[in-house]
């Protein structure tokens, strides 16, 4: 090595003295890539970018995001959960890079950010009404996916740095209710707004400091294993009309869950009498009644 530049793209590189590159910024992820970064499927350490509990990961075709929750104890799971699937491959090994590209029509022109897999796909993420080649795509440490895109006149004067793209958002077609993390540790969420705390003597406000209820030990007696209803819910793992077990009651569910020790609650789809054991459980969210889901959240608790 002979060398060390910061390249006009963000990319540091160390240098030899033919130019080579050594080393290089570029191919060690963390939790953002800059324009012309990507990730490659072939190495665990290339494949994701990471922050806390969270991760973007390309993998058997598909770039997904992951929540991996901390257990609360040696018994709970610690199985990373997909709760959203950015976009997919046509197939298997194909690398992908954040990028932009500028768009002509007429006597005008846009630009496009994009995550592209090869020379003719890509997927469209954000349309910068300005310069986007300083951007980049970051994982955000409450699990939403966004693009900063550099605004060198900025209209307010005071922020260049201007938010270009959410994956979860108010304006978007995925609500924030659908983030593992929305209100925290625990709660109801409605209209992108964390609303009430489920609690065994029904919904009370919401703050931050709302929590599952605590857990009966995991030899105890089933008189000492209580349950509550919280109606017409999902969370980041939306239970299909083929997801979870079933048919079978609401009653045998819960017998599910209270035999094993790391379930925390159950979703119950009531169109199929569906059971989904949860050993994780976060975000609800508030589902449209008019749209016939019928979805209930059954959280344990000890009595």
């Amino acid at each position: 090595m002979v060398d060390i530049k910061l390249l006009p793209n963000g990319n540091l590189v160390l240098l030899d003295r033919n130019g080579g590159f050594v080393w290089q910024s570029f191919h060690y992820p963390t939790n953002t890539l800059l324009v012309g970064q990507g990730l490659d499927p072939g190495s665990s350490t290339t494949n994701k970018i990471v922050n806390g509990d969270y991760s973007m990961v390309l993998q058997d075709r598909t770039l997904g995001l992951f929540f991996n929750p901390r257990p609360k104890s040696a018994s709970a799971s610690s199985k990373p959960f997909n709760y959203y699937n950015v976009t997919q491959m046509a197939k298997l090994g194909i690398n992908i890079t954040f990028n932009t590209s500028k768009y002509f029509y007429g006597d005008g022109s846009f630009d496009v950010l994009s995550i592209v897999m090869t020379s003719d796909s890509l997927f469209e993420l954000a349309y910068p009404k300005y310069n986007s080649t300083l951007s980049m795509l970051r994982l955000g440490s409450n699990s939403n996916l966004y693009i900063y895109t550099y605004n060198e006149v900025p209209a307010n004067g005071l922020n260049a740095w201007e938010e270009t793209y959410a994956t979860f958002s108010r304006e978007g077609r995925t609500s924030e209710c659908l983030l593992p993390a929305k209100c925290g540790s625990f709660g109801l969420c409605e209209d992108n707004q964390c609303v009430a705390c489920p609690t065994p003597k029904g919904l009370m406000g919401w703050d931050k400091k709302c929590k599952l209820p605590k857990l009966p030990s995991c030899n105890t007696s089933a008189s000492n294993v209580g349950y509550y209803r919280v109606r017409d819910v999902e969370d980041y793992r939306p239970l299909g009309y083929s997801d979870g077990e079933g048919p079978m009651t609401v009653n045998e569910c819960m017998k599910k869950c209270s035999d094993d020790c790391k379930c925390v609650g159950f979703f119950y789809r009531i169109n199929g009498s569906m059971c989904s054991l949860a050993s994780q459980i976060n975000t609800l969210a508030k589902l449209d009644a008019a749209l016939n889901n019928l979805i209930d959240a059954y959280i344990k608790y000890a009595k």
